[in-house]
């Protein structure tokens, strides 16, 4: 773990440090709604994959670089799991729904900005990730 630390320290400029610690703090706010909500459930779920796969690519290449190939694996399915249960029109419309003032309440609209919050976090990381894949193949990190 101490290996890992050190080289996403001294491979990563401050600014990625800035944004991984930011990545860090959404997703761990998983835990504030993990009781209430399947989506923050699978979140932690894939937070504890998150940091497998990125031990199992540092025994492999020693790359920080490409810890994005893991957030692509992982993240990515998790992206869509937002946007599909939570965030599209279809996911919003309450059609039918014989409790909708659940929908009203502060309680539901932290965890829905929450879950937008987390959205936009992970796309932004997967376009860095993918740019990060792409200069290690072609040997520029």
């Amino acid at each position: 773990m101490t290996d890992i630390l050190t080289a996403l320290t001294t491979q990563t400029s401050p600014a990625v440090q800035l944004w991984m610690g930011w990545m860090a703090l959404v997703f761990l706010m998983a835990l504030i709604f993990v009781r209430n909500h399947i989506q923050a459930q699978r979140t932690v779920l894939a937070m504890i994959g998150t940091i497998g796969g990125a031990y199992i690519i540092w025994f492999a290449s020693e790359n920080v670089h490409l810890f994005g190939i893991i957030h692509i694996l992982i993240w990515g399915p998790l992206a869509v799991y937002l946007w599909i249960s939570m965030l599209s029109k279809k996911a919003r419309r309450h059609d039918g729904d014989p409790d909708i003032s659940r929908y009203r309440t502060v309680k539901y609209k932290a965890f829905f900005y929450w879950v937008c919050l987390l959205f936009g976090t992970i796309v932004v990381s997967l376009i860095f990730d993918l740019r990060d894949i792409i200069l290690v193949m072609a040997d520029q990190k």
